[in-house]
């Protein structure tokens, strides 16, 4: 349907959207062209080790995801840029983060946003020793 309304690009799939996709799609971890055309980046994820503050942090699903939602949420001892740095540091080489234009603004429904997103931001940006690029630039290199 996305690409029949003429999107190129879907990173919107999650893995913990399980109850809605198969399986073939959720597991998936790095860019992939799908039959329609188009290109999916799924959210990249990991499961910290069980004795770490990471995995405490993912208490009870298990789980952390490379969304803005992590790198705001602090609970259980350890701040959501704890758990974000844990990951991207034992992610494969393509990391694709989730996030929305109004996370990194002054939103007061939000806990860490604004000014405190953005520090976080970009200690993780300073920390990951890949490169950044775009989902357009992504989407160029797979199909």
């Amino acid at each position: 349907m996305l690409a029949d309304l003429g999107f190129e690009l879907d990173a919107s799939i999650h893995h913990r959207m399980t109850d809605a996709l198969p399986v073939s799609l959720t597991e998936r971890s790095a860019p992939s062209e799908l039959d329609e055309g188009l290109v999916e980046l799924p959210t990249t994820y990991g499961r910290p080790p069980l004795l770490s503050h990471s995995r405490l942090w993912t208490f009870p699903a298990g789980f952390v995801t490379a969304t803005a939602h992590t790198l705001r949420t602090d609970r259980r001892g350890c701040t959501g840029l704890e758990a974000l740095s844990w990951l991207l540091s034992t992610s494969p080489s393509t990391v694709s983060m989730y996030m929305h234009p109004y996370d990194a603004t002054g939103y007061e429904a939000l806990a860490n946003d604004g000014d405190a997103f953005r520090k976080r931001l970009a200690t993780v940006l300073d920390e990951y020793p890949g490169e950044y690029v775009t989902a357009s630039d992504v989407r160029r290199s797979v199909s």
